[in-house]
């Protein structure tokens, strides 16, 4: 509960709630990274460890950003938005936690250049902080109303919430909106007419989800945008390709669901946000960003494409969680030429390109034996063996270069029994 008396106080934390959390951290994994099990056992010990780092990182930066604020309302956000987290139940807090804009937001505070006071005096990292949580904050038992926030629109100057599986089809005028808390509702202005973020609300549409898994954000936010890649990356798809996308990987859900059913549960876990981009034809163009997991940004791309890019950038999301938990090697500054790229990186980004299409290696061959149609100007058996050799050459990079640690040793010998198998089989 939050009460007045916190407006001016310091930032005060439930930590019997917090050591409760930690204390019941899963045990670290040491095998089943590369392909998950029909348990997600690996995958679920890898969100359980990383909501508990999370969790201490994010106390940690609010704290010094709440002893920092110079307006009391900012304090008041942050400590509503972290009584709000803290009231959650464990298995709730743990999907909360490994959430985009939560570790995104944290990431962006901690940067050395992270957004400073507005003109006003406001933190902008408190507002966002508040915003990130407000399903929480709109469940939270609170006797004290929660200052408004205000947040930059999206870059179509929509707005979506996608932890409320929400978008506000508005156009703010302004480029921001203010949001209120109203009892159990979220209200949304921008300047002009209130909008009840609920979707019986005019002006509000559910976001698009494939099947049980990700929310499709039709635009970047402003968030991603300005922190998480630069703009010609984003370049926004048209309304038309967005609509192409939503049918593409739906079908991309399904060939991975009948064909792989593990690797679609895992993507359904740890993908929340799937954000389209212009298309570039059959020209491949997908990507995740380390600081916004549990996020994929992709072009329109036909089914199977699909499905292959769901678990490539799976994968790169579980290796950078991987890596945030768990060393590698002893040697991760080393630099070599990566075959994956045919430029200078450092050993993680070996290991990100050997794991990911690793994945989607594994997953070509089990469409091409299952006699998928492939896409119609593609070879899907010269693309296996392509994709194949250049997972060996990263394979041999990391095994001649890298001082290997046992995380680090299961990974390479995972992916080497992939190959193996490949190679083995009639598919090449």
């Amino acid at each position: 509960m939050t009460t007045s008396s916190q407006i001016d106080q310091p930032l005060t934390v439930n930590m019997d709630r917090v050591r409760a959390f930690v204390a019941s951290s899963p045990q670290v994994p040491v095998s089943g990274f590369l392909l998950p099990d029909t348990a997600l056992r690996t995958v679920t010990a890898l969100q359980g460890l990383l909501a508990r780092k999370t969790l201490k990182d994010l106390l940690k930066t609010v704290h010094a950003r709440s002893a920092a604020a110079t307006d009391s309302a900012d304090r008041l956000r942050m400590q509503i938005a972290v009584n709000a987290l803290l009231d959650v139940e464990p298995d709730k807090l743990e999907q909360i936690l490994t959430r985009p804009e939560l570790i995104a937001w944290i990431a962006v505070a901690k940067a050395s250049d992270a957004p400073t006071v507005d003109h006003k005096g406001a933190d902008p990292l408190a507002h966002r902080l508040l915003f990130v949580l407000a399903p929480e904050v709109l469940a939270a038992r609170l006797d004290t109303v929660p200052p408004p926030i205000r947040i930059q629109a999206d870059t179509d100057g929509r707005l979506a919430v996608p932890r409320m599986g929400l978008l506000c089809t508005h156009v703010s005028d302004t480029g921001w909106w203010e949001l209120s808390f109203s009892g159990n509702d979220l209200v949304v202005s921008d300047g002009t007419t209130p909008i009840i973020m609920d979707a019986q609300s005019d002006h509000v549409v559910p976001l698009q989800r494939i099947a049980d898994g990700p929310f499709v954000v039709p635009r970047a936010s402003a968030w991603l945008d300005a922190f998480g890649a630069d703009s010609a990356a984003l370049t926004p798809a048209s309304e038309i390709e967005v609509g192409q996308f939503v049918d593409y990987f739906t079908e991309g859900a399904e060939l991975l669901a009948s064909h792989w059913p593990p690797a679609w549960a895992e993507t359904a876990a740890v993908i929340e946000q799937l954000v389209p981009v212009r298309s570039q034809g059959l020209t491949p163009y997908n990507f995740s960003v380390h600081a916004f997991r549990g996020l994929i940004a992709s072009t329109p791309r036909p089914g199977p494409m699909a499905a292959q890019i769901l678990v490539h950038e799976t994968g790169h999301n579980l290796m950078s969680t991987i890596i945030d938990l768990l060393p590698l090697c002893t040697n991760p500054d080393t630099r070599v030429i990566s075959p994956v790229v045919n430029q200078e990186r450092a050993l993680p980004a070996v290991f990100h390109g050997c794991f990911s299409f690793g994945r989607e290696v594994h997953l070509t061959q089990l469409l091409l034996e299952a006699g998928v149609e492939p896409v119609a100007t593609t070879d899907m058996d010269k693309y296996l063996k392509d994709r194949t050799d250049t997972v060996r050459e990263a394979l041999n990079v990391l095994t001649d270069t890298a001082d290997l640690l046992p995380a680090g040793t299961a990974i390479v010998e995972e992916v080497a029994r992939v190959l193996a198998k490949v190679e083995g089989s009639s598919a090449l």
